[in-house]
């Protein structure tokens, strides 16, 4: 804020040409604009924000609020008056919103990590006073299933002045770079949990950045004990986004999952070889569907303060069309049977029930809104609005379109209005979920699920969805409103234009025939190579038999006949492959069966292999932390029981001594070859072990000792699990003593030259987060 920027073009000369010599030819001093306010400086206020949402009702009967008695004693419930609760809705506004995160991982890990952290932090956290002030330790978020998820209510000085509260905020920060905890709005899970993903479902997330709920939609994949058969597209229209996407979901290490660059109104139909049918291709219908939809965003007013300064009844009104497109264009490619999830982190029922109610009145008879009350039972919600006002920007209600001015009826859209007292009898809008701040002290988000019953005929799959108007006369008058999106959204206010929008859905008319035929019209076309557009390095499976190391490497590492190695790729056309790649059977039928330059692939599998630069290699390849979870299971060699004191060493100490380590692992590894090796620690194989979970880490089995090869965030973590100090996150590898130097130089075997020079991943393989999310173009 404050800065000016400036584009290329010719450059502006300032001062005398002397430079830094004299004169103003040094640094250019910025001044600030006359209006700039500073964050900190914004009132959390808005009066049009406050007439707009009295005059809207939210809150028109409130359910029974049950205070909170320090005694513990039980009061009986209070039906507030609607006028306290708005004064309660709008002084939990103003304050700041608590710290969130969720712990990540599988059910047994996930469980195991969250009583790790109980015992080792929250219980240093009781009856902490700072300055007179008492400090609530994490408190529970109360809906999310087996207490997973948790908050912070700690001012933000006092995470410096209580060093509990300062352990765990640094413990905080590192485990969420590395995956297993990730920070995340309260209400920004509750999504994920009302699409109920199972292990094998096709799952479509269609405005996907940042990326939280899609870390959720992964995680529920991989729930089963089985590896998921599933798959997790996520979407998002900004091709910068999907890169911070793929960075705030590659910690997940799922085969299992894509990112696309696409705009969701006009998401291409993906195909896919049918079931049994050699040579058929059919349509990838979706078991299930997240429209995370671009919204105005005052849900987020605790966090986004600029939102109070900019907040106008318009910001809403933009982003209608677009919204309805998105949730229409979810609708077509969901399966009958499957469910869609609405969502948007905004109050106005513009942006949700008039949304919803488009979407009802478009596919009549194919969707229907599920009573989700029983749901996520300890969640506090009010239920949906039938009915609201339509208010434009200088606060004067509009009845219907027909007492708009001409000039604004382009953004004033017949879907913008309630429905009829016939039409919501029979939509059911109280069925959405709307949650408010002063609830569960929380942000503000709304939330509906629908169930498609029926596949979408002709007449309620036109190539766009009906804006108020039944889908016959859609077909005829709607192109003309086609581009009016946009335009609407920039007369809206700057709240607007900083949310991110979508690019308008194609105008064409679809053809007579069924559902498949209108979503094939408004699948989009390949698109152009330009300079800042979308260029990706080709993917080349390595087939059945694999490339000409593969061989050797399922012969030394023991992978077993029934590893799928069709689903090996690399991102190199040469015959030397720098890095090796694994995806599930789904996603690589996604891949091989649609046009790259079309559904516009950002990132998708996992490394698993990367060449040795090790002195003396065994095999060419070594296996990869990132993609243990997708390999070890398939492993009949190089596999070393441990115990959990055996890990403890080898993560602490840079080069174990085999001497020092447990008889157990001794006569694992004795008739183990130098190389990569993984080391599995399992509770029923060591009863010593005080982890109920199992653990696996990658080693350098050398001639006297073993080195870890993990990267400085897997580290941090095994050192957090393990409680095993973590002096120095980036180690320097160990030095030689001079006779092991000089043993070495006379071909002696004691300095172990065959260990890698680069013992951590994260130095062996220094690739930008970004290249290797995105698994680069591989040097030939």
């Amino acid at each position: 804020r404050g800065c000016t920027t400036m584009g290329r073009g010719k450059r502006k000369k300032w001062g005398n040409k002397k430079g830094r010599g004299g004169g103003q030819g040094g640094e250019r001093k910025r001044s600030r604009d006359d209006n700039y306010v500073g964050y900190k400086e914004i009132e959390p206020k808005s009066e049009a924000f406050e007439k707009y949402y009295q005059a809207q009702q939210l809150m028109p009967c409130p359910p029974p609020f049950v205070p909170y008695s320090p005694t513990g004693a039980k009061y009986g419930s209070i039906v507030l008056g609607p006028e306290i609760e708005w004064d309660l809705f709008m002084a939990a506004l103003r304050k700041p919103l608590p710290t969130s995160f969720r712990v990540t991982g599988t059910k047994s890990s996930a469980a195991e990590f969250r009583d790790m952290i109980k015992s080792r932090f929250f219980s240093k956290m009781q009856e902490l006073v700072i300055e007179g002030v008492e400090i609530k330790p994490p408190s529970p978020v109360d809906f999310y299933p087996d207490t997973l998820a948790w908050q912070m209510h700690v001012p933000r000085g006092a995470l410096r002045k209580a060093e509990a509260f300062n352990a765990f905020h640094k413990f905080l920060v590192a485990m969420n770079e590395k995956g297993n905890l990730s920070r995340q709005e309260a209400v920004s899970m509750i999504p994920p949990l009302l699409l109920d993903v199972q292990p094998e479902h096709a799952v479509l997330d269609m405005c996907a950045a940042p990326g939280s709920k899609t870390a959720q939609l992964i995680e529920m994949l991989h729930n089963g004990d089985t590896p998921p058969t599933g798959i997790v597209i996520a979407n998002d229209v900004e091709n910068k986004r999907c890169y911070t996407l793929t960075h705030q979901t590659k910690r997940l290490q799922s085969p299992n999952f894509v990112v696309t660059n696409l705009d969701a109104t006009k998401f291409p139909s993906l195909r896919v070889p049918a079931p049994g049918e050699p040579g058929k291709v059919i349509r990838l219908q979706f078991d299930r569907v997240l429209c995370d939809v671009p919204c105005a965003g005052d849900g987020t007013l605790r966090k986004n303060k600029a939102i109070w300064k900019n907040w106008n009844p318009m910001n809403g009104i933009g982003l209608h069309k677009i919204q309805v497109k998105i949730a229409f264009r979810g609708a077509q490619l969901l399966k009958v049977g499957g469910r869609l999830v609405y969502s948007t982190c905004s109050f106005n029922p513009i942006e949700n029930e008039a949304v919803v109610a488009s979407l009802l009145r478009s596919t009549k008879g194919t969707l229907e809104l599920i009573d989700v009350s029983k749901d996520l039972p300890a969640l506090k919600r009010y239920p949906g609005l039938s009915t609201w006002k339509v208010i434009e920007k200088y606060g004067k209600e509009l009845p219907s379109r027909a007492t708009t001015h001409p000039d604004m009826r382009k953004q004033f859209i017949p879907s913008v209005f309630p429905p009829t007292a016939e039409e919501a009898e029979w939509m059911h809008l109280d069925r959405c979920v709307r949650v408010y701040p002063q609830q569960q002290n929380t942000g503000g988000f709304f939330i509906c699920a629908f169930q498609k019953t029926a596949a979408m005929t002709p007449k309620e799959a036109p190539s766009k969805p009906a804006f108020g108007k039944s889908a016959a006369v859609a077909a005829e008058t709607e192109p003309k409103e086609a581009e009016q999106a946009l335009d609407a959204a920039k007369e809206s206010g700057p709240a607007a234009e900083a949310a991110p929008t979508e690019t308008v859905a194609s105008t064409a008319t679809a053809t007579p025939g069924a559902e498949d035929a209108a979503a094939a019209a408004v699948a989009a076309p390949p698109q152009k190579m330009s300079m800042h557009g979308y260029k990706e390095d080709p993917y080349i499976f390595l087939g059945t038999d694999g490339h000409k190391y593969w061989p050797k490497i399922k012969e030394f590492y023991g992978f077993s006949d029934d590893f799928p190695a069709r689903n090996l790729f690399s991102r190199s056309a040469g015959d030397i492959k720098r890095h090796i790649y694994y995806v599930s059977d789904m996603v690589r039928e996604v891949i091989e069966n649609n046009e790259l330059g079309s559904i516009r692939i950002i990132n998708a599998g996992v490394k698993v292999l990367t060449r040795s630069d090790a002195r003396n290699k065994p095999c060419d390849y070594r296996l990869c932390m990132d993609g243990l979870q997708s390999t070890w299971k398939w492993l009949e060699k190089r596999v070393a029981a441990c115990t959990l004191d055996d890990l403890g060493k080898a993560i602490r100490q840079d080069g174990a001594e085999l001497t020092v380590l447990s008889e157990v692992l001794q006569t694992a590894i004795k008739d183990v070859s130098i190389g990569c090796t993984v080391l599995e620690y399992s509770p029923e194989a060591d009863p010593a072990g005080t982890l109920a979970c199992s653990l696996q880490v990658l080693v350098w089995r050398g001639e006297t000792n073993v080195r870890t090869l993990v990267s400085k965030d897997d580290r941090k973590f095994f050192c957090a699990l393990l409680d095993i100090p973590n002096d120095d996150d980036t180690p320097a590898p160990r030095k030689r003593t001079a006779e092991e130097a000089a043993e070495a130089d006379a071909g002696g075997g004691a300095a172990d030259d065959s260990a890698p020079k680069r013992i951590r991943e994260d130095a062996v393989d220094k690739e930008a987060v970004v290249g290797e999310a995105a698994a680069p173009m591989d040097p030939a």
